[in-house]
């Protein structure tokens, strides 16, 4: 009982797979102030998860906006064009050779707008692992790539870019 009396600090290892809560409710009941570093990788989790959250929720809102200004640039495409679409279908172009046109025309205002967004996406990574890294490295941490962009995110980005243009 008279343990905080004698010791200023104890650090106490424990196996990987140990649970920690009873151990650290009891050295906090013996009046020592405990910290652990799996209490605070789970509040760093937390925090990621909230901030890949709020990530979502502003690439959904750019998504929406981007939506609407592809649904826009092609009302006023078509409208703008009405006397050219009369031609063609004057000269014998069906409605589905006039529809693929601007299917295509959609598809290709996708593409390029999921391509700056996937440069861009990668510039602001570059940017990020460079100051994360100059940061561990003034820590003496050995520094690490933080920011991976694998190439099946990139595709699937650029597929998904143009599948909502369409």
């Amino acid at each position: 009982n008279n343990l905080p009396d004698r010791y200023s600090r104890v650090t106490v290892v424990m196996e990987a797979n140990a649970l920690y809560e009873p151990i650290r409710d009891s050295i906090d009941n013996a009046g020592f102030r405990t910290f652990s570093f799996a209490e605070e990788f789970d509040e760093i989790r937390r925090f990621f998860r909230y901030f890949n959250l709020a990530l979502g929720l502003v690439g959904l809102i750019a998504l929406m906006t981007a939506s609407l200004g592809i649904i826009n640039t092609m009302v006023m495409s078509i409208t703008e064009r009405r006397r050219e679409i009369g031609v063609w279908m004057s000269l014998g172009a069906e409605r589905w050779d006039i529809r693929r046109l601007f299917l295509v025309e959609s598809g290709l205002i996708g593409l390029f707008g999921a391509m700056g967004g996937v440069i861009f996406g990668w510039i602001i990574s570059r940017i990020g692992s460079f100051v994360a890294k100059t940061f561990m490295e003034r820590e003496g941490v050995p520094p690490m790539e933080m920011f991976v962009i694998p190439l099946w995110l990139v595709l699937s980005a650029l597929i998904f870019g143009v599948l909502v243009s369409l």
